[in-house]
C-alpha cells in the first residue's frame, strides 16, 4: 500500500470521528489499518471523537489500544479534549476507559475558573 492510500484510510477515519460513523470506524480498523497516529495539531482520532461527542465510538479505540490519555500539541488529552467542547456524556465514557482526569487540563481549568468568577460576578447583581 502507498502512502497515498493510507492517508485517505487516515482522512477516512479522521471523518468518521466527525461524524460518529463508528460502524466504518470500527471496518477501518479490523481490516488491520494502523490507525493509531498523530493528525494535524497532534490530535489523535479518540481526540475528534472526544471533540465530537462519539461515546458510542470509544469501545473501538480500547479495542485497539489507544492512549486515553495521549496528549496533543495543546497538551490536551481526549478527556480535556471533551470538558473543552461540552462533551460530558464522552468525559463520563473515556473515564470509564482510564482516562486520568488530573492529567493536566490546564486551560480548561482556566476556562472553568474564569466561568466560575464571571457567575460569581453575574450573581452579585
Amino acid at each position: 500500500e502507498g502512502n497515498l492510500a493510507h492517508f485517505n484510510k487516515l482522512n477516512l477515519a479522521e471523518n468518521c470521528c466527525k461524524f460518529c460513523s463508528c460502524n466504518i470506524l470500527n471496518y477501518l480498523f479490523s481490516s488491520g489499518n494502523n490507525l493509531n497516529r498523530s493528525l494535524k495539531e497532534g490530535e489523535t482520532l479518540l481526540h475528534i471523537c472526544a471533540k465530537n461527542g462519539c461515546k458510542n465510538c470509544l469501545g473501538i479505540f480500547k479495542k485497539y489500544n489507544f492512549d486515553s490519555n495521549a496528549k496533543d500539541r495543546r497538551g490536551f488529552t481526549p478527556y480535556c479534549t471533551a470538558i473543552e467542547n461540552n462533551q460530558i456524556e464522552t468525559a463520563k465514557e473515556l473515564l470509564k476507559f482510564g482516562a486520568n482526569p488530573k492529567m493536566s487540563c490546564v486551560k480548561v481549568a482556566e476556562k472553568l475558573k474564569e466561568l466560575n468568577e464571571f457567575l460569581g460576578f453575574y450573581r452579585n447583581f
